[in-house]
């Protein structure tokens, strides 16, 4: 990747007994910066359809009834174990 911020000469805030995690957060956010100033363009690999599960429940506390949607990566696809997102109102 040639951009203008993959260049700089010292890594700010680097630590030097945690190497491998300095490294991999300075070039994600050399990335992003990239992506932001247009010198590279993002491509995602989002699917592009997603099936979910539904999942009904009910607050313990007030009764509410609430419903929750459950998305599983495609093992075929996706290598697993993957990260997760959890969205709360």
């Amino acid at each position: 990747m040639s951009c203008r911020f993959g260049m700089l000469p010292v890594k700010p805030f680097s630590h030097p007994n945690n190497v491998p995690l300095t490294n991999r957060s300075w070039d994600s956010m050399s990335h992003f910066l990239a992506e932001c100033f247009g010198d590279i363009t993002f491509e995602s690999n989002e699917p592009e359809e997603v099936m979910t599960t539904s999942v009904s429940y009910v607050d313990e506390i007030d009764g509410t009834k609430l419903l929750s949607h459950v998305a599983k990566p495609d093992t075929t696809i996706w290598r697993t174990p993957s990260p997760a997102v959890v969205i709360l109102p």
